[in-house]
């Protein structure tokens, strides 16, 4: 018997919130146990939060919420 699909928008949200080194897609749909399935969907949503400026992606392909990107460095002084 299959479990249903944790794949929503709050559900990436939530595990983004609690990995603050940012997660890749594979990272993401291990972390939420997708099957093989829920990829495309997964990239649809990640694109709409991405469009909703929500989340940031990285370069590397790593996501994280938006405003936990790259912090401003130091200046010396």
């Amino acid at each position: 018997m299959q479990r249903p699909s944790s794949l929503s928008p709050d559900n990436i949200l939530r595990f983004l919130q609690v990995t603050p080194a940012g997660a890749n897609l594979e990272g993401i749909a291990r972390g939420l146990r997708l099957s093989k399935s829920d990829r495309r969907p997964l990239l649809r949503i990640l694109a709409k939060l991405k469009k909703k400026k929500a989340i940031e992606e990285l370069p590397g392909g790593r996501f994280v919420l938006a405003g936990r990107g790259q912090k401003p460095e130091r200046q010396a002084g």
